[in-house]
C-alpha cells in the first residue's frame, strides 16, 4: 500500500519497504519540505501514523540490517556479529543458512563468489558433504571479511562512474566506483560464480555490460555517466558487450527452434523443419549466422534471425529503452521488422507491449470509456429522495462563511441551501435536521459523496435516527449524484452575476439565488420546483407590484388540490423518465459495457497529485487489484494485491467500472 501511496516520491524523496518509510535529504530545510510532501500523500490516501513509531532528523539510522549515514552504508554490527558467532556447519542445511546470512552483505565483500565457492559447491545435491581445508579456510575468511567491511558510498547520479569488470573461466566480477569530491569511493562489489555454460558463454570475450548484467549491477549504471574500465587482457572485447558473429552463431545453434533450420541449410539433415517449411527459400546462412531475406520496403537486404536467448533484450531495447519511448504495438513492431525476425514476431511483440507494466500504469486504453449510464428512478413524492453536497471553498464572507451546503429533491428539483463557516459534520447534521426533516419530513433517501463531513459518525447517527437511507457515490465518480453536481454549477453561475468586487457578499445573496432557482421553470419536469412542492406557483415581488389583484378568484377544494398535485407529480415523473431515456441513449453511444469476473485482476485509475510534480507526467493507474464481487452493473468491490497481510490489512474499495481496466501480467 505504501508503495502505491508514495509511488511518485519513492527514490526521489524517500525509500519504502512494506510499511517502513525513510526520508532522506541533504539539508534540514529540504528535509522539512520532503517530510511535508510525504505527510500530504499519506493524508490524501486516508492513512494515519503513530507518533511513537516515528523518528525524525536522524544523522544515522538502522534500516534493513544496515547502518545508513551521510558517509555511506555499512552492515549492522549486530548482524555481522551473528555471522562471526555462527558455528561450523555440520550439514547442507546449516551451510545454506550460513551462506544466506553472508550473501545478504555480499555487496560489501570483493570477490565474494570466489571466496564462497568451496562452500557453495557443497550445497549441490550431487556433492557429498565433506568439510575439508578449503571449506574451513573459506568459512573463516568470510567471517573475517564481514567483520572488517568498508563503508560503501551512496550512489551519486551526477558523478562519473567507473565499472571495473573481469571475467574468466572461474566466474564474473564487477566493482562500481565513483569519484566523489576528488576521492575514489566504492559503491558496490558484485560477483557471480560461473557455471560451465556461463563460462563458455562469457569467458575472456565478455563485455562490460554483459558482466554487469549477470552480476546484478546493470540498474546502477543505466542512467549514469558511465566510464568503462576493463581488465587489460580484454582489449579485444567490444564496448558495451556487443555480440560478435561467433556469439550469434553459437546462440542460434543452441536454440532448439532454429537448429533444425540451420542443419537443413548446411545439408546435414535432408528433411526441412516443419516450422519453416513454407518460407524455406527466404532463409540463408552468412558467415555461419542465420538470416532471412527482406522483402519489405526498407534498404536492409537481410533480417537477422534472433535466437530465443536474446529476444527479451531485443524487445526491451526496441520498447523499454529511453531511445525507443515505450511506444505502442504497431510502432514497436515496425522498429523490429526493419532489421530483425523470429517466428510469431507480431504475436510476441503484441504480448510484450500489452504486458508492459509502465505502459499499463500510464496509458489510457484507446477505446470507448467503460460503463453504461444507469439512471436513478424518480421518486413518487417530493423529498422522498434527496441529493446533498458541500460547495466551497469560497472567500470568507462578511458573516464569516466559507461553504454552502446544498440539497436537491430528485422529483421536484426543489433545492435547499445554507451558508456555513466550516464544512464540518456538525453543520451538515444541523442543516439536514432543520432544512430537510423539519420542513419536508423524514424517511428519505440521501445521496452524497464520500467526503468526511458526510461519512462521519455524527452524520451517520443523525441519518439513522431519522430513518434515512444513506447512499454514497463511488470514489472519483461524482456522476452518481449528477443532479446535485449540476445544481452546484448553476448556483455558482447565478451568484457570480451578483457578488461584489471583493466577493464578500455571496452568502447575503444566496437566499435570493435559491428562491430564483426554485421559482424558475424546469425544462425536464415542465413545472417550477415551487409548484411541485407547494401545489401552486409562487408570487414574486414583481407580481406584488404590477399585479396587486393576482390572487385567484376561486380556490380549489381539498380534493381537487390533491388531484392537481398528484397529476403534476405523475407528469413530472414521466417527463424525467423520458429525459433519462434520451440522455442514456446518447451517453451509451459513446460508452461500452464491460463485465469483470471475481478473481480477475485490474488496474484502478486514481488522480493522485504530488506537490512539485507535474500531474501530466504522473502515473494514472495503480494496482493490480483483485475483483472480489460485482455490486451492481457498474460498481465492483476490489482488493489491492501485492500488500503484506498483517493484523491491519488494507481495506477493499468500491470502484466504478469507468476507473478500471484489465491487468495483463508478464
Amino acid at each position: 500500500m505504501m508503495d502505491t501511496v508514495l509511488t511518485d516520491l519513492k527514490w526521489q524523496s524517500c525509500l519504502v519497504h512494506l510499511d517502513d518509510v525513510v526520508i532522506f535529504s541533504d539539508t534540514f530545510e529540504e528535509h522539512l519540505k520532503r517530510l511535508r510532501a510525504v505527510f500530504e500523500a499519506i493524508r490524501s490516501a486516508g492513512l494515519s501514523l503513530k507518533p511513537e513509531k516515528c523518528h525524525f532528523a536522524f544523522r544515522e539510522l538502522k534500516f534493513l540490517g544496515h547502518i545508513v549515514s551521510a558517509q555511506g552504508v555499512s552492515p549492522d554490527p549486530e548482524k555481522t556479529a551473528a555471522v562471526a558467532a555462527f558455528p561450523q556447519p555440520t550439514d547442507k542445511r546449516s551451510l545454506r543458512c550460513f551462506l544466506g546470512l553472508c550473501t545478504y552483505y555480499r555487496r560489501f565483500v570483493q570477490n565474494f563468489s570466489k571466496l564462497a565457492e568451496p562452500l557453495t559447491r557443497l550445497t549441490k545435491d550431487s556433492e557429498p558433504f565433506f568439510w575439508g581445508q578449503d571449506q574451513e579456510k573459506a568459512f573463516i575468511e568470510l567471517k573475517t571479511r564481514l567483520q572488517s567491511t568498508p563503508i560503501v558510498a551512496h550512489f551519486d547520479e551526477q558523478a562519473d562512474t567507473e565499472l571495473h569488470t573481469d571475467a574468466s573461466n572461474v566466474g564474473l566480477g564487477a566493482v562500481i566506483v565513483q569519484w566523489q569530491d576528488g576521492v575514489e569511493r566504492v559503491i558496490a562489489y558484485a560477483s557471480r560464480h560461473g557455471t560451465a555454460h556461463r563460462c563458455q558463454q562469457c569467458g575472456p570475450r565478455c563485455g562490460d555490460c554483459a558482466v554487469a548484467r549477470r552480476c546484478g549491477t546493470r540498474d546502477r549504471i543505466r542512467n549514469s555517466h558511465f566510464v568503462p574500465f576493463r581488465n587489460e587482457s580484454d582489449d579485444d572485447c567490444a564496448f558495451l558487450g556487443a555480440v560478435t558473429t561467433s556469439d550469434l552463431a553459437h546462440h542460434q545453434r543452441a536454440d532448439c527452434e532454429l537448429l533444425p533450420l540451420i542443419e537443413y541449410l548446411e545439408g546435414t539433415t535432408p528433411s526441412p523443419p516443419r516450422l519453416f517449411s513454407r518460407g524455406l527459400s527466404s532463409f540463408c546462412l552468412i558467415d555461419g549466422v542465420l538470416y532471412k531475406k527482406n522483402y519489405g520496403p526498407t534498404d536492409t537486404a537481410y533480417l537477422l534471425v534472433v535466437p530465443t536467448v536474446l529476444r527479451k533484450e531485443v524487445l526491451a531495447a526496441c520498447h523499454d529503452d529511453l531511445s525507443s519511448g515505450h511506444l505502442g504495438f504497431s510502432r514497436t513492431l515496425g522498429r523490429l521488422r526493419h532489421k530483425y525476425y523470429w517466428p510469431r514476431l507480431a504475436a510476441v511483440v503484441q504480448r510484450y507491449v500489452r504486458t508492459c507494466r509502465e505502459c499499463q500504469r500510464r496509458k489510457v486504453p484507446p477505446t470507448k470509456p467503460a460503463g453504461l449510464l444507469k439512471p436513478i428512478d424518480p421518486p413518487q413524492i417530493p423529498f422522498q429522495q434527496v441529493g446533498m453536497d458541500l460547495l466551497g471553498l469560497f472567500p470568507v464572507s462578511s458573516m464569516g462563511n466559507q461553504y454552502i451546503v446544498v440539497a436537491t429533491d430528485y422529483l421536484s428539483r426543489y433545492c435547499e441551501t445554507k451558508a456555513l463557516p466550516r464544512g464540518t459534520a456538525v453543520g451538515i447534521a444541523q442543516f439536514f435536521v432543520h432544512h430537510i426533516v423539519l420542513r419536508h419530513g423524514a424517511h428519505v433517501v440521501v445521496i452524497t459523496d464520500r467526503g468526511t463531513a458526510f461519512t462521519s459518525a455524527l452524520t451517520h447517527e443523525v441519518l439513522r435516527l431519522s430513518g434515512t437511507s444513506h447512499r454514497k457515490t463511488t470514489a472519483y465518480h461524482p456522476q452518481t449524484n449528477g443532479l446535485t453536481e449540476r445544481l452546484d454549477k448553476t448556483i455558482t453561475d447565478m451568484m457570480s452575476m451578483y457578488v461584489d468586487a471583493d466577493h464578500r457578499n455571496w452568502d447575503e445573496i444566496l437566499p435570493y439565488i435559491t428562491f430564483a432557482y426554485n421559482t424558475a421553470l424546469q425544462e425536464t419536469t415542465r413545472f417550477t420546483p415551487f409548484r411541485l412542492v407547494y401545489g401552486r406557483d409562487a408570487l414574486t415581488m414583481l407580481d406584488a407590484m404590477l399585479l396587486p389583484d393576482c390572487t385567484p378568484s376561486s380556490v380549489p377544494g381539498a380534493d381537487q388540490f390533491v388531484r392537481d398535485a398528484e397529476a403534476a407529480h405523475h407528469f413530472a415523473r414521466q417527463s424525467i423518465r423520458h429525459q433519462q431515456t434520451t440522455d442514456a441513449r446518447r451517453y451509451n453511444l459513446r460508452h461500452r459495457e464491460v463485465i469483470y469476473q471475481p478473481g480477475e485482476h485490474v488496474w484502478v485509475w486514481s488522480p493522485i497529485r504530488v506537490r512539485g510534480r507535474s500531474k501530466k507526467l504522473l502515473r494514472r493507474y495503480f494496482g493490480p487489484y483483485e475483483v472480489l464481487r460485482q455490486l451492481s452493473d457498474v460498481n465492483y468491490e476490489v482488493y489491492p494485491q501485492g500488500v503484506v497481510r498483517s493484523s491491519r490489512p488494507p481495506k477493499s474499495e468500491v470502484v466504478h467500472v469507468s476507473r478500471m481496466k484489465p491487468y495483463y501480467a508478464r
